[in-house]
């Protein structure tokens, strides 16, 4: 049986903030119902992740939380759950595209979500999609679901759910989806312009950036980990970081999702 106090990991990366509301949410809904949780941000925690896994024991579970960029869950958080090894009896809780990698890696899903947010390309847009996501009732919907698996985890079933039960794309947009990636996007999408001369060492873009791409000494530079989230763009207010893309990305993103029409709905899946 399942220990019925088992503890939650809640591991994410959230380079808009919109995950990081999501992965608050399930924290506060399991601490008010007196579950020990612990909240780990990878662009800030790094250091405390081998600890924090480790210290994982069967009845425990793990729920991990990223962003969808160019329809793919982040390299960063792919990584992380490749690195992951030795955890026996554990359970997670994932977005659909980590979901197989974690069930390889041995642990039972109980669940997963599909949470609307505003567009992270889009903030400077004046009607962005997913403007105003999530909402209360996505909130809602996100405390619905961890209800749902602490009943899980309480009752302590060996049955869980498969990648494909977490599946919210049509076979043809999956097979579409795979053929993308960050990498690929990055490639096709125009290079950040750096100005050291304006830049007044403020620190805001370091801050801001999630995989710690940015440094100031002994100028204003940028490494290779890039995840395109242009948090550095919107911060820098003396433009000392500035992209071509949001003179073009909007008419994009517009014409993408109205092919791909998917309902402006957060899901959950238990």
């Amino acid at each position: 049986m399942t220990d019925k106090h088992g503890k939650s990991l809640i591991v994410f990366l959230s380079p808009a903030g919109t995950t990081r509301r999501a992965a608050r949410v399930i924290a506060e809904t399991l601490e008010a119902r007196g579950r020990p949780v612990s909240l780990l941000d990878m662009a800030r925690t790094r250091s405390d992740m081998e600890a924090a896994i480790s210290g994982l024991d069967p009845g425990d579970c793990l729920w991990v939380g990223s962003p969808v960029y160019a329809n793919r869950a982040l390299p960063p958080v792919l990584d992380f759950i490749d690195r992951l090894s030795g955890i026996g009896g554990v359970c997670a809780v994932p977005l659909h595209d980590l979901a197989l990698p974690l069930r390889e890696k041995g642990f039972r899903l109980l669940g997963g979500a599909k949470v609307m947010a505003l567009h992270s390309m889009m903030w400077s847009c004046e009607d962005p999609l997913g403007g105003g996501r999530p909402n209360e009732e996505d909130e809602a919907e996100i405390r619905r679901l961890t209800g749902r698996v602490l009943e899980k985890m309480d009752a302590g079933t060996d049955a869980g759910l498969t990648a494909e039960d977490l599946n919210y794309q049509s076979p043809e947009r999956q097979a579409l989806f795979h053929t993308r990636s960050l990498k690929k996007t990055k490639a096709m999408m125009p290079p950040m312009v750096l100005d050291p001369e304006a830049c007044t060492s403020c620190g805001l873009c370091v801050d801001g950036c999630p995989t710690n791409n940015i440094t100031l000494e002994p100028v204003l530079g940028l490494g290779t980990d890039c995840l395109l989230c242009c948090n550095c763009v919107r911060l820098c207010h003396e433009g000392a970081i500035r992209n071509d893309v949001f003179q073009v990305i909007e008419g994009r993103i517009r014409a993408f999702a109205a092919d791909y029409d998917e309902p402006a709905v957060t899901r959950i899946f238990s």
